[in-house]
């Protein structure tokens, strides 16, 4: 019995080798059609990467030409706001100056103004009280002078004395 036992175990052997070899040769299969596409993707992925970084390439020249460039703008657009903060800081004194010198002027101006004013008063009253004054009187000895003519040629007799009133009240 123990050859029976032997035989048997020697077919459940030669049969498990037997599956074992139908399961390597279907893995072996497997890993040849593996083999061929992924040969075939690599082919096909060594065609298309050359045109790929080519354009990559490009790409990337480009965008360091554009990055040279935006580096450069920011540093003219940085002077460009330090000149103009600079000029605006020079117009803004300058301003200030303007502003304080016409205000000073403007005070002068005000002086000026007001002690003319106040001397052609001055002057006004003086000339009303030194010419005016005196040529009042000039012309009521005039007056006096033709009534007393005009009594002395007309032979009439004196006129009112309200005549005389409002004669007196026109010169003064």
């Amino acid at each position: 019995m123990s050859n029976d036992i032997a035989l048997a175990l020697v077919i459940v052997v030669s049969v498990a080798i037997l599956v074992q070899v139908g399961i390597l040769y279907g893995i072996f299969q497997a890993m040849s059609r593996l083999n061929q596409q992924v040969t075939t993707a690599r082919e096909s992925f060594d065609r298309a990467k050359e045109p790929l970084l080519a354009d990559i390439k490009v790409l990337l020249n480009q965008s360091i030409e554009l990055v040279s460039n935006l580096n450069r703008i920011s540093g003219d657009f940085s002077k460009i706001s330090s000149t103009a903060l600079h000029q605006v800081e020079k117009v803004g004194s300058l301003v200030s100056e303007t502003t304080d010198l016409a205000q000073n002027q403007v005070r002068r101006l005000d002086v000026i103004v007001t002690d003319a004013i106040d001397h052609i008063e001055r002057t006004t009253k003086v000339v009303q009280a030194n010419i005016l004054g005196p040529v009042r009187e000039v012309s009521a000895v005039i007056k006096g002078i033709k009534m007393g003519l005009e009594f002395l040629t007309s032979k009439r007799r004196p006129a009112a004395v309200d005549k005389a009133t409002q004669d007196e009240a026109m010169f003064i």
